[in-house]
């Protein structure tokens, strides 16, 4: 009897998971956005038909859906285990001595999804004020949560990609300094506020931070 060859496993499609992330993302947010009762206030608040504004949620969750595929192409590369935290960082489990490797990359991919993610929180937590003033603040809180979902679609992987190499606290003050080094242009320039000394001062306060929770060595805080 001769033995059954063996197959190599297939790699899963990529646009299969592609298109399963994105329908997800598109039927997630018309059910959020379109409870009952929600579209005719909106509609009399902006001034514009129900079908109108049926239209623009659509295109919103389209949109979304699709915006999807660029971070899931971007974010394959990474490890997936490290992602999911499956597993804890190697870095927390009792191991024989390595060879000391630079966690650079991380640290790197880290901070710019943070800083992202900031970009879209800061919108998401002032715009109205100069945007959506005058509307009531169920608007506000609508559009509010639809930028924080980019917000958190930065946040949550970048938060796991750098808790392999930093501690919780080391997270924390990274996460503080970005979002100064974001807010203050972003109230200087978009909301037209005053660029005071107070803000330097502020800032200063935060290069401390984070020179005390690194001096001890990445993720020893």
């Amino acid at each position: 009897m001769t033995p059954k060859p063996v197959t190599a496993p297939q790699p899963e499609p990529r646009w299969l998971v592609f298109g399963l992330m994105a329908s997800v993302t598109f039927v997630g947010l018309l059910s959020e956005l379109i409870p009952s009762g929600i579209l005719p206030q909106m509609a009399d608040d902006l001034g514009v038909t129900e079908s109108r504004i049926g239209m623009l949620v659509g295109v919103y969750a389209l949109a979304s859906a699709l915006g999807t595929i660029p971070l899931i192409q971007a974010t394959l590369p990474v490890n997936r285990k490290h992602l999911l935290l499956i597993r804890p960082p190697a870095r927390r489990r009792p191991s024989p001595p390595a060879q000391p490797r630079c966690p650079m990359r991380e640290v790197g991919l880290t901070i710019v999804m943070l800083t992202l993610s900031n970009v879209f929180m800061t919108f998401a937590w002032y715009a109205h004020l100069k945007e959506l003033s005058t509307k009531p603040w169920i608007i506000a809180v609508l559009a509010s949560w639809g930028v924080a979902l980019f917000e958190y679609m930065f946040q949550v992987p970048a938060n796991r990609i750098g808790y392999t190499v930093m501690s919780l606290a080391q997270l924390k003050i990274i996460q503080e300094a970005i979002t100064l080094l974001v807010f203050v242009p972003f109230a200087f320039l978009y909301m037209k506020e005053p660029l005071k000394l107070d803000c330097l001062w502020a800032g200063l306060c935060i290069m401390g931070a984070v020179f005390f929770i690194f001096r001890g060595g990445m993720g020893t805080s």
